[in-house]
């Protein structure tokens, strides 16, 4: 079957499975309007809270050519997948189906959520199908819909990009990259609760504005640590996700940061690029610092683990965003305190001094 007409299948259920009635969500996505259509309602918490605040009323949306999503489960619709015509072993290890894909078709299935994904760039249209949402790993609620979406942000001159993200109250953006480990989910979160300004914790957009620089946009409200960090940063603990959708002790908690009344104020969507950190756990900064050829190298290789189908299509941007910040270390304390504003304090005195 050619990628169109495997569309065309996945199509036909999506007809079917709508005919009970769906609702619409409307978000701005690094300036793109999606609009989620849910087949069901139980389907919201796991699909839009990570994306929640994100979201616009229909009437500002107006009649933007943006995008519409179809999202349902087999559970509660009644309508099994069609059947695939590959076996698990033509799945890649982040889900692409090479041969579901082409013909500006793009095809995923996430094994572990027992999930497909699937763009139509010529229609603008997605459809997500799972078997059970009540079954959705925590993973998956933290950054949903990341596959269609780094489609999207690729088709529209914008990449997605393994990174947290921070803005000071001017609105600057600051990034911070690094390998999963590295300390990038529990520094944001960190400097959320101190009170700075929160992007993101593990994904983020990277999109060149009208002005010619780049911004970074946010993605997901939702943030990531083990529950170990409780002890460091306590807030957390009454943050976490309603009981039936919580996870043991050796996974990561998942947070919804826009289910609370004062952080969700924090939360910002986007912000001109200023910094790029790099962090150091052991609150030294090791000689040499690494190059920007490494550290992009590093970013595209840890993001391309991540996302369906991706290569070396954000190289691009990535790399003007390397020229136009400004790359310091950021040397990372036991305590678990908010390093950011400390490191930007001695930047300015290096700068005066200099």
């Amino acid at each position: 079957m050619s990628p169109v007409d495997v569309y065309s299948l996945w199509l036909a259920a999506t007809r079917v499975s709508a005919q009970a009635g769906t609702t619409t969500h409307v978000f701005d996505v690094a300036g793109i309007t999606i609009r989620a259509r849910l087949h069901h309602e139980s389907l919201v918490l796991p699909f839009l809270s990570a994306i929640s605040h994100l979201s616009v009323s229909l009437a500002d949306a107006g009649l933007d050519d943006g995008y519409v999503i179809d999202i349902w489960d087999s559970f509660h619709s009644g309508v099994q997948f069609p059947r695939f015509h590959h076996d698990i072993d033509d799945v890649m290890p982040r889900g692409e189906v090479p041969a579901y894909s082409g013909e500006g078709i793009s095809f995923a299935y996430f094994a572990h959520a027992r999930m497909v994904q699937i763009l139509n760039q010529s229609k603008k249209h997605g459809i997500v199908a799972l078997v059970n949402a009540k079954a959705l790993p925590a993973f998956e609620l933290a950054c949903p819909l990341r596959g269609i979406l780094s489609w999207v942000l690729r088709h529209n001159g914008m990449a997605m990009i393994h990174s947290a993200a921070l803005a000071d109250e001017d609105g600057n953006a600051h990034l911070i990259i690094g390998n999963s480990g590295a300390g990038k989910s529990t520094t944001s979160i960190s400097c959320l609760l101190a009170g700075m300004r929160y992007i993101g914790d593990d994904l983020c957009a990277l999109g060149q504005g009208a002005d010619g620089l780049i911004y970074v946009h946010s993605l997901y409200s939702s943030g990531k640590t083990y529950r170990s960090e409780w002890k460091y940063l306590p807030p957390l603990k009454k943050l976490t996700l309603p009981p039936g959708l919580r996870i043991d002790e050796f996974h990561k908690e998942i947070y919804f940061f826009s289910h609370d009344e004062q952080l969700k104020t924090q939360l910002c969507r986007s912000g001109q690029l200023q910094t790029i950190f790099v962090p150091c756990k052991d609150g030294s900064v090791k000689a040499p610092f690494p190059t920007v050829a490494s550290l992009i190298s590093l970013t595209m290789g840890s993001t391309r683990e991540l996302l369906p189908d991706a290569g070396f299509e954000g190289l691009t941007i990535l790399s003007k965003a390397f020229r136009q910040a400004q790359v310091m270390p950021l040397p990372l304390s036991d305590d678990r305190q908010c390093p950011v504003p400390r490191a930007l304090a001695t930047r300015q005195l290096q700068q005066r001094s200099g």
